[in-house]
């Protein structure tokens, strides 16, 4: 049985303070990168009238659609590409969408419909990419 002296002391080992300091990292760049605050805020950008005006169930339930559909692709992803990749690829991916999604906010010059558009498919694709890729490398590392 390990205890959390002999756990601490093996942290001196390279090999387990790698997969260590990159499980971790990989869990702190999952949890600032707002994936929760996105998921949560995504049903009200579903529901929203201007957007898609759907009731909040229905919302709620093409929200976790959509993550569900996410971990699907994420299972044959893995299988295609190495972790780090993956995950190298969505976040890039929800960096974009969120930075996207800023400047159409911020900038306020393109027309209301194009805004909503822009609004579902950046959202949609981050939760996409936050089930399919790095939540998926959180489970397997």
């Amino acid at each position: 049985r390990l205890t959390m002296t002999e756990a601490v002391r093996d942290l001196s080992l390279r090999e387990v303070r790698i997969p260590f300091i990159l499980t971790t990292s990989n869990f702190f760049l999952e949890t600032f990168s707002g994936s929760c605050a996105i998921i949560y805020y995504s049903v009200n950008i579903f529901q929203s009238e201007q957007v898609v005006g759907l009731n909040h169930h229905l919302a709620s339930i093409l929200v976790a659609a959509i993550l569900v559909i996410g971990g699907i692709l994420g299972i044959f992803l893995v299988k295609e590409q190495p972790r780090v990749r993956l995950s190298m690829i969505t976040m890039t991916l929800k960096s974009v969408c969120m930075g996207v999604l800023g400047t159409a906010i911020y900038v306020r010059t393109l027309p209301e419909h194009h805004l909503n558009i822009i609004k579902v498919v950046t959202v949609t694709t981050y939760m996409m990419c936050t089930s399919a890729g790095q939540s998926v490398t959180l489970i397997i590392i």
